[in-house]
């Protein structure tokens, strides 16, 4: 166990979704007297490191990526960067759920905070999220992947798609905008209890925070 751990070449959290599958799979071999001794509960928790490997885009990887925002799928990189959505979370993303009226998407699947948050549409990919509403192209799992990396392939950029979440946390926080309303607009759970239990923020507000990055 401890082998298969030390060997992967993953990070923290997945190490630790690995220790928990031998916790659970240790549970089912006591109930079935398979074993009479849990190794599995021996096992340590990965700690997260102390500082992140991501790198966000650079604001000229941006320009470029707008100077050729109708080579296929560049929009696809540009929704995520704008709007701070994973690829699995845009894949899921239904028409229902995009709001034309208030120039909103909800959407959102990993975490109690980021489940069905309501994402502010900025200004400057509001007509590619158009296009792609009325389009109504949908990824697949296996795709969607692919259709990021081949942007990264021709334009010459080394990113993963989680670095668009980066990108978007770096670049409002740069331009000064409130903390709680990133962190809704992120899906992170604020750290602080009054933020999180007594700040309600309009999308008004959401849209107006948002629109500050250039």
């Amino acid at each position: 166990m401890r082998d298969c751990m030390d060997s992967c070449r993953h990070g923290a959290s997945t190490k630790n979704k690995v220790k928990n599958l031998f916790v659970r799979l240790d549970k089912f071999a006591l109930e079935l007297d398979v074993i009479t001794k849990s190794n599995a509960a021996l096992l340590k928790t990965v700690p997260p490191p102390d500082h992140t490997s991501r790198i966000p885009f650079t604001e000229n990887e941006i320009k470029t990526l707008w100077e050729h925002v109708n080579v296929p799928n560049v929009d696809l990189v540009m929704i995520a960067i704008y709007t701070g959505f994973r690829c699995t979370e845009l894949r899921n993303i239904e028409l229902i759920q995009v709001d034309l009226n208030q120039n909103t998407i909800t959407g959102g699947i990993k975490t109690a905070s980021g489940k069905n948050r309501i994402v502010p549409i900025h200004p400057k990919i509001l007509p590619l999220v158009i296009a792609r509403y009325n389009s109504a192209e949908k990824y697949r799992e296996n795709t969607i992947y692919k259709a990021w990396y081949s942007v990264m392939d021709r334009l010459n950029m080394r990113h993963t798609p989680h670095e668009a979440r980066h990108t978007l946390r770096s670049r409002v926080d740069s331009a000064g905008a409130n903390k709680r309303c990133m962190d809704l607009i992120m899906g992170h759970k604020s750290k602080d209890v009054g933020e999180r239990t007594y700040t309600h923020k309009t999308i008004e507000e959401l849209h107006t925070e948002m629109s500050k990055i250039d």
